[in-house]
């Protein structure tokens, strides 16, 4: 498998001619670290992408791990098809795993439509794929549809949105759960308050996000359980986002927090 990768890449670098490659990029993250345990779980990654007449190629390597090879090379190519529609192949070879895995997906903008499927060489068709996008129907600016099967157990699962407006409203559903998410989504100029509940186990979550120039703050409260916060910041040199989570009602629970960046190298 990794000569047939590696000849598949050779063969490609072959029949192009080498462009400037894009910038790799550099991410550190410490993720789900207790705060009275210090900090734990740091992540040290360096994903590299290189341009050959439209072939992404590249690789993810785990710095931190100190491996004498990638965790995993990656090739992705589109090909424009019959009228608007566009064809993407995009593969990546795990090596430590030993599996390759492929996602194919078709797209057509005047359609609405995007078709996909994952396969992998473990285990075989693994998922696909229908989305679907319309507007000016049943009165609704946008009205979108999605469905998904996973092979493996069977699971299929809808969502269903449809905006008006300043407003959108989600449906969310699988057969292995049975439990249906209803969510709404308002915005009012740099805010966005999005409450939802599931159907069945009447969960209820109330989220608040705050856009701000360069960034946003996303918080969520699930009521009874926990209270989440996301900051983003697009900083010009790397972009940091940090998480916080904070349980309510277990105090056998700990509050945890997650700090990562991302540089261009």
């Amino acid at each position: 498998m990794i000569r047939a990768i590696a000849f598949t890449l050779l063969g490609l670098a072959a029949l192009s001619h080498a462009e400037i490659p894009s910038k790799p990029t550099v991410s550190v993250a410490v993720k789900d670290s207790n705060v009275a345990g210090g900090l734990e779980g740091l992540d040290i990654n360096w994903n590299g992408v290189y341009n050959l007449n439209g072939v992404a190629l590249g690789f993810k390597y785990a710095l931190n791990a100190m491996r004498d090879r990638p965790e995993a090379i990656f090739a992705k190519k589109s090909f424009s098809t019959i009228g608007d529609g566009e064809l993407t192949l995009d593969s990546e070879y795990d090596l430590p795993k030993k599996t390759f895995s492929v996602l194919t997906s078709w797209a057509s903008k005047s359609a609405g439509i995007v078709v996909s499927a994952l396969a992998s060489s473990k285990d075989q068709l693994q998922k696909i794929g229908l989305k679907h996008e319309a507007s000016n129907v049943l009165g609704a600016d946008s009205l979108k549809c999605a469905a998904e099967l996973e092979m493996a157990d069977n699971t299929v699962s809808v969502d269903v949105s449809y905006a008006k407006g300043a407003t959108a409203f989600n449906l969310a559903v699988d057969n292995k759960d049975l439990d249906p998410k209803f969510s709404v989504a308002h915005k009012m100029d740099k805010d966005t308050l999005s409450p939802s509940i599931s159907l069945k186990s009447g969960t209820v979550k109330y989220g608040w996000t705050r856009a701000f120039d360069g960034g946003s703050v996303e918080s969520v409260l699930t009521v009874g359980d926990e209270l989440a916060i996301k900051w983003k910041d697009d900083a010009k040199c790397g972009g940091w986002t940090s998480k916080v989570s904070v349980p309510l009602d277990d105090r056998a629970k700990k509050a945890k927090i997650s700090v990562s960046r991302d540089w261009a190298v």
